[in-house]
């Protein structure tokens, strides 16, 4: 059964994802903006969003990871 989570885009939007279905996530940080990069598929674009892997995940941050 998939794990679907909600997450919000850049501009706003909210989306469902299918963790289940996802190859890669990422915080990418720097050039004045923070955002995680979640890839589905192998030449796929990321969805660019703001909460965090472990937001997405639902993990407990490491402490000095974030």
């Amino acid at each position: 059964m998939a794990k679907w989570t909600k997450a919000t885009l850049q501009n706003g939007q909210n989306i469902y994802l299918d963790i289940d279905k996802m190859t890669a996530i990422k915080l990418v940080r720097g050039q004045g903006k923070d955002f995680t990069a979640a890839f589905f598929g192998v030449n796929a674009q990321p969805f660019e969003i703001t909460e965090t892997p472990e937001d997405l995940l639902g993990m407990d941050p490491k402490p000095g990871t974030i």
